[in-house]
C-alpha cells in the first residue's frame, strides 16, 4: 500500500465512524425540537385549511405534510440518511474510477472503487521512484542531485494530492454531521436557503475527487509515456534524458494547485478570486464615491470646452482654415525678419 492509498484508506475509516457519532449528536439536540415544531406546523396548517386565513388549496396541505414526515424519517434515522449519502458518494467515487480506468486499462490494471483511484498514484510514483533510482547510479553526482530533485517533487505532489482528497472527506464529514440542523431548516420558507447551501457544498466538496481524477488522468497516462519514451533508465547518459520526467512532476504539482479553481468554476461556489474581486470592486467604488463629484465635474467641463470649440470650427470651415494660414504665415515672416536683422549685425 502506497503513501497516498495509505492516508485516504485510513483517514476513510476514522471518518466513517465520526460522520455517525456527530450525526447521531446533533440528531439528539435536535430531534424533540423538530418534532415539536413539525407537529405545530401541522396543526396550524389543518386549522388554516379550515378557515381558509391564508388562501391554501388541500393539494398544498398534502405535500406539506409529506414533506414532514420526510424530515422526521430522515432527522433522527442515520441508516436512512448514510444509505442516501453512500448513493451520491459511490456515484462520484465510481465517476473518478472510471475516469482513470480509461488511462490505465490498457496496461490490464481494471480499477474499481475510490481506494484503487489513490492507488493508481501510488503506483505510477513508484515508476518514477524506480526510474530516479537507477538514473542516480547512471549519472554519478549528477545523478544523485537529480535523484533528491525527483524525490522532492514527488513527495510534493503526494502531499498535495492527498491533501485534496482527504481534504474534500474532512469537510464532506462535517457537513454531514450538520446534516439534522440542514434538514430542520427546510421545515420553513424562510429558512430553507440555508439547506440549499448546505446541501450546495456537499455537492462542491463531492466534486473534488472527481475533478482530481479528470485532471489526474490524463497526467498518470502523460508520465506512464513520458518513462516509455525515455526507454530504459540503465541507457541513460545524459542529463536532457531526464528533463521529461522532472517537467512532468511540476506539472503534475501545478495541476493539482489548480483544482480548487476547477472546482469552483463548475460548481459556481464562491471562490477565493470571487471574494478578491468583490474586495477591489467595492474598494474603487467607495474611491471614486469620493473623488466623483469634483472629478465628474471637471470631465463634464473639459468635456464641454472640447465640443463646444469642434462645433464651432465645423461651422465655418473655411473661414477658420484661412484665419489660421494667414496666423501661421505671419508668424513666419515675423521670425525670417528677426534672421535678418541678427545677420546684419
Amino acid at each position: 500500500m502506497g503513501f497516498v492509498e495509505k492516508i485516504y484508506t485510513s483517514v476513510i475509516g476514522v471518518l466513517d465512524g465520526v460522520a455517525e457519532q456527530q450525526f447521531g449528536q446533533v440528531a439528539a439536540q435536535l430531534g424533540s425540537t423538530g418534532q415539536i415544531l413539525a407537529t405545530i406546523a401541522v396543526i396550524l396548517m389543518l386549522i388554516n385549511l379550515g378557515s381558509q386565513t391564508v388562501p391554501m388549496t388541500q393539494e398544498t396541505v398534502l405535500v406539506t405534510s409529506l414533506k414532514m414526515v420526510l424530515i422526521a424519517g430522515f432527522l433522527q434515522n442515520w441508516s436512512q440518511f448514510n444509505s442516501l449519502a453512500n448513493a451520491v458518494f459511490d456515484l462520484f467515487d465510481g465517476v473518478s474510477a472510471a475516469l482513470v480506468n480509461s488511462v490505465v486499462s490498457g496496461t490490464g490494471d481494471a480499477l474499481s472503487g475510490p481506494r484503487s483511484f489513490a492507488a493508481s498514484f501510488d503506483d505510477i510514483l513508484a515508476r518514477v521512484a524506480d526510474y530516479a533510482n537507477v538514473t542516480a547510479g547512471r549519472l554519478n553526482i549528477l545523478g544523485s542531485v537529480i535523484n533528491g530533485i525527483v524525490w522532492l517533487l514527488m513527495a510534493v505532489f503526494s502531499a498535495v494530492v492527498a491533501l485534496l482528497m482527504v481534504g474534500s472527506r474532512i469537510v464532506i464529514t462535517l457537513l454531514i454531521g450538520l446534516a439534522p440542523l440542514a434538514i430542520l431548516c427546510t421545515m420553513f420558507s424562510w429558512s430553507k436557503g440555508y439547506f440549499e447551501r448546505w446541501l450546495s457544498a456537499v455537492v462542491a466538496f463531492s466534486f473534488y475527487p472527481v475533478v482530481i481524477a479528470a485532471v489526474f488522468a490524463t497526467v498518470i497516462g502523460l508520465l506512464g509515456a513520458v518513462i516509455d519514451l525515455v526507454g530504459d533508465p540503465v541507457a541513460i547518459t545524459s542529463i536532457g534524458q531526464v528533463t521529461p520526467v522532472l517537467g512532468v512532476l511540476c506539472l503534475s504539482t501545478l495541476l493539482a494547485a489548480m483544482v480548487p479553481m476547477i472546482v469552483t468554476a463548475i460548481t459556481g461556489n464562491i471562490g477565493l478570486q470571487d471574494m478578491v474581486t468583490a474586495g477591489l470592486g467595492r474598494a474603487s467604488s467607495r474611491l471614486a464615491g469620493a473623488a466623483g463629484g469634483k472629478a465628474y465635474q471637471q470631465t463634464k467641463k473639459a468635456a464641454s470646452t472640447v465640443t463646444g470649440n469642434a462645433a464651432a470650427y465645423t461651422r465655418n470651415p473655411i473661414t477658420n482654415t484661412r484665419e489660421q494660414v494667414t496666423s501661421r504665415a505671419a508668424q513666419i515672416n515675423r521670425a525670417a525678419e528677426r534672421v535678418q536683422r541678427l545677420r546684419r549685425k
